[in-house]
């Protein structure tokens, strides 16, 4: 068995001043290192931040991108127009925010931002979750329920994006954001 000790996510990652670090993960990646052939990572910039740390030695870090298709979520003038009439959106610009309702992803600071601005178009946001309710109650409380619409699970979240103008990505933390 492997010992790693005690662990505080208090203190900072050594040689890493502007970011919060968890001393536990740094000591495990250290330890159990010796145990993978390969380490991966979906950015060059994960990569080179565990080979500057230390925890990976360069030959063994190797970049593997998200297995995603990009093209299925390109613009979709006609998903666009279909979605738009649906939604009774017209001509508005339309942003997009999909994802669970939970604290982490931090909805409300979306909510802030379409108050401030009267002409900034129509906010979709696409999930379920926890906060849902609350969520619904504090674009009410704001005033912007004429232009933010709640639509909970969607069949094809890609024909929201190819009909969206912008994404929104809002969070106060995250695990892995891989959006």
């Amino acid at each position: 068995s492997i010992r790693v000790g005690r662990c505080s996510s208090d203190r900072r990652v050594a040689g890493d001043p502007d970011r919060r670090g968890d001393r536990c993960r740094v000591r495990t990646y250290r330890i159990t290192d010796p145990l993978a052939y390969l380490a991966t990572n979906v950015a060059d910039v994960g990569i080179n931040r565990y080979v500057d740390l230390g925890l990976v030695p360069e030959p063994k870090a190797k970049r593997v991108y998200n297995g995603l298709d990009v093209n299925g979520f390109r613009a979709n003038d006609d998903a666009a127009a279909r979605i738009h009439d649906e939604r009774g959106v017209e001509d508005k610009f339309v942003w997009l925010a999909f994802g669970r309702f939970y604290p982490q992803k931090d909805h409300s600071t979306m909510l802030a931002a379409m108050e401030m601005g009267t002409d900034v178009g129509t906010l979709w946001i696409v999930g379920r979750g926890e906060q849902e309710a609350q969520l619904k109650r504090e674009a009410d409380a704001r005033g912007i329920e004429d232009r933010v619409q709640f639509f909970g699970t969607v069949p094809s979240v890609q024909d929201y994006m190819r009909s969206a103008d912008g994404n929104v990505l809002s969070s106060k933390w995250e695990g892995l954001p891989m959006v």
